[in-house]
């Protein structure tokens, strides 16, 4: 796995917990994670600054999820799958040198992997009406 992906696949630990509130703030989930094993120091970048930033865009975040599935509450979905659409989000708002195709393709195999059976399409499926309709080109 590359050191992205592997930094995604974190960031979407921290972001379950979260969730789940394992603990209320980011910053211990990130330290109490991190004493459970090692991680390559940009792979440990990368996800903290994943999972904070998607804690400090929460609402910006949710609220483009809600536009775009239809037929969806965020209560009501997997959390892994709400927690895979918040960090694709964020991703593709925010992380400009990463092409939003790169985004969704990874977002929908965290879905398949860890996720249901039909996590892939619901994830690509929402991330796409997202990415065409509310998030403009990155250059």
């Amino acid at each position: 796995m590359g050191r992205r992906r592997n930094a995604r696949v974190l960031a979407l630990t921290f972001m379950y917990q979260y969730d789940l509130k394992t603990y209320e703030k980011m910053e211990d989930i990130i330290h109490y994670t991190l004493f459970m094993d090692e991680y390559e120091v940009d792979v440990v970048n990368y996800a903290t600054r994943l999972a904070s930033g998607v804690v400090k865009a929460m609402e910006e975040v949710d609220e483009l999820i809600i536009k775009s599935a239809e037929n969806w509450t965020i209560g009501r979905m997997a959390t892994l799958d709400r927690n895979i659409l918040r960090l694709s989000i964020f991703e593709m708002l925010y992380e400009k040198d990463v092409p939003k195709n790169v985004t969704i393709n990874e977002a929908v195999e965290m879905a398949k992997m860890y996720s249901t059976e039909k996590s892939g399409e619901f994830v690509n499926g929402i991330l796409d009406k997202i990415s065409k309709t509310f998030i403009k080109d990155k250059k």
